[in-house]
């Protein structure tokens, strides 16, 4: 039989789980930042595709093998959630709103930099391949990776539930 305190054990350690994917988000978003060069994010445009690379590196990283469990996909948008919260000090509201454009995203050019980050998380392999992290300064290399018009996501609704 689970007592309580054993569902309270696992919820804890999914939460610790959740808080690493996080952490090693945002060291892989830093050096890939830093690769890239500070001038590219002064393009909100690049600023939103950076967010779906490190998105897609977040679902990467979620089912990396050294963690104790995969994480689902909830957990995984937690941990991306997680990652704003800390980088960007963003409110709540905020950071909602980004993880629904980020989960919503359509588009070819978004699908493609998130696939694009989720290949590199898995090449950097939590830090032991360094190089891996130059992969979106060779993107911005080819413009066509970051077209200006892009097909919308679909709108959010405004069903508290929804959130």
């Amino acid at each position: 039989m689970v007592s309580g305190q054993d569902f309270a054990d696992i919820d804890s350690a999914r939460q610790e789980t959740i808080s690493l994917v996080a952490h090693k988000a945002l060291l892989f978003g830093e050096f890939s930042a830093k690769a890239a060069g500070s001038g590219i994010f002064e393009d909100p445009v690049m600023h939103t595709y950076f967010l779906h690379y490190i998105f897609g590196a977040v679902r990467a990283l979620a089912g990396h093998p050294q963690l104790p469990a995969p994480l689902d996909e909830d957990d995984a948008v937690n941990a991306m959630g997680n990652a704003l919260m800390t980088f960007e000090g963003s409110t709540r509201e905020e950071v909602v709103g980004t993880l629904k454009m980020l989960y919503r995203a359509k588009d070819e050019a978004a699908v493609h930099i998130q696939e694009e980050g989720r290949k590199a998380a898995e090449s950097w392999n939590w830090g032991e391949n360094r190089d891996a992290v130059f992969r979106f300064l060779e993107l911005t290399r080819d413009e066509s990776n970051f077209p200006r018009q892009v097909e919308s996501s679909p709108p959010i609704k405004s069903d508290p539930s929804d959130a």
